[in-house]
Parts: structure tokens; sequence; C-alpha cells
């Protein structure tokens, strides 16, 4: 191989890896702690995130997925044919049951399998002494993409197939107490406003790329909290 192009590749492979790294998370010097006594942090991708000053986790501690959950936001129904009321285009629509299931199946899903390529979660077998208690939830989850048939229309073109907010809160079990927590709100759909396709098909596509980078996320923010010391 071309010396020149071993050198590209090696250094093509060197900033791959820089740009996979998690940066490390730190307190926000001077930063007022929340109501429950948790402090902001900085140097992460996720919008907000705070942990109990002097967090410093142990490792070894098991782990357990202590719940996830699903909240949908309440939609107008709207005729297969027409709207409900003369005016703006809607803007969210109505999420079946069947959809709904399989959001909150893809969630736990993409969670369980995110926090598995994690070196420091370790399912434990039961709950009790040095056990972290994960809890995930996405609320306010609201689809921007009509059902087949709805309004009449035949083709939609959006800039995001849903939109959600993501909770995450660490608990120590067997003092009651919370660890830390991130919050994130994201949309589902192409990067920047681009606009896409959007149906049934390519709406789920997009909903559940958006699960994977939670996942992702989720994993790299409890990897950090490993590397967290002192306030």
């Amino acid at each position: 191989m071309n010396r020149h192009l071993q050198h590209f590749l090696g250094l093509g492979a060197i900033l791959l890896l820089g740009a996979c790294a998690a940066p490390p998370l730190q307190f926000v010097p001077g930063a007022p702690l929340s109501d429950d006594g948790l402090q902001r942090l900085s140097g992460t991708e996720l919008d907000e995130v705070w942990a109990r000053p002097g967090l410093r986790l142990e490792a070894g501690r098991g782990f357990e997925l202590d719940s996830t959950s699903v909240s949908f936001r309440d939609v107008e129904e709207r005729t297969r044919h027409g709207a409900t009321r003369i005016g703006a285009a809607p803007e969210a629509f109505p999420i079946s049951t069947n959809r709904r299931l399989s959001i909150e199946a893809s969630f736990r899903h993409h969670l369980t399998e995110g926090l598995a390529e994690s070196p420091h979660f370790r399912r434990s077998a039961v709950a009790g002494d040095r056990t972290l208690a994960l809890r995930a939830q996405l609320i306010d989850f609201v689809s921007k993409v009509p059902e087949e048939g709805t309004l009449g229309l035949t083709r939609t073109f959006v800039t995001s197939a849903a939109e959600a907010t993501l909770i995450i809160e660490l608990w120590d079990v067997e003092r009651n107490e919370l660890l830390a927590r991130a919050i994130d709100h994201r949309r589902a759909g192409p990067p920047g406003s681009e606009l896409a396709r959007g149906n049934e098909v390519t709406s789920w596509v997009e909903i559940e790329r958006q699960m994977q980078r939670w996942a992702r996320d989720v994993r790299q923010f409890i990897d950090q909290l490993y590397s967290l010391g002192g306030a």
C-alpha cells in the first residue's frame, strides 16, 4: 500500500476515534443546586445534565433498568378526509394504540441493547445493597406525520417524523437517593430543516434511528459518570 495512503488512513482512524470519544463531564462552577440537591454539569451532548455534588461511582456496583415509560401528547382526532375545524394545517397527529405499543417496545429494546455495551452497566439479579437503578422516560411524544389518508392527503413532506423529551434518572436503591439526571429533547428526522417524505414506513425508520441515538447517549452518560469526581 502507498505510504501516503497508509498515513491518510491512519490519520482518518485517529480522527474517527477522537470524534467518538465522549468528553469528560465537569461540574459547572458556581451553578446553583436544584430542588433535589443536584448540580449542573457540562461536557455532554444532552441538553441538560445534573449530578449530586461530589458524586463518585464505584466500579462493580449492580445496575437495574428499573423502569421505562413513554407518555404521549393528547392530540385532537381528525376525520379521515378533512380537519375537524378550518384553520392552519395541523402540526401533530394522533398515534394509534398499536403504534404506541411499538414505540414503547422500541424504547426499552434499544436502551437495553445500548446499556449492555457499557463496561460499567452490569445487571443486578436482585435490587438491594449497592444497586443502582436507571429510570428512563420519554414524555410528550408526538407524531408529526399523519396516517395515510388523513386529511385527504396523498403525499406529505415533513422536517421531522416525531418529537419527544428524554428524562434519565440514576438512583441509589439502598439510600433511595437521586444521584444524577439528564434531559434531552430531540426530533426524529433528517438533519437541519431538510424536508423528507413522511409516511408510516419512513417515520418509523426515523423513530428507530432516534431511539438508537438516545440509547448511545444514555450509555455515554453512564460511562462519563464513572469518570466524574469532586464538585
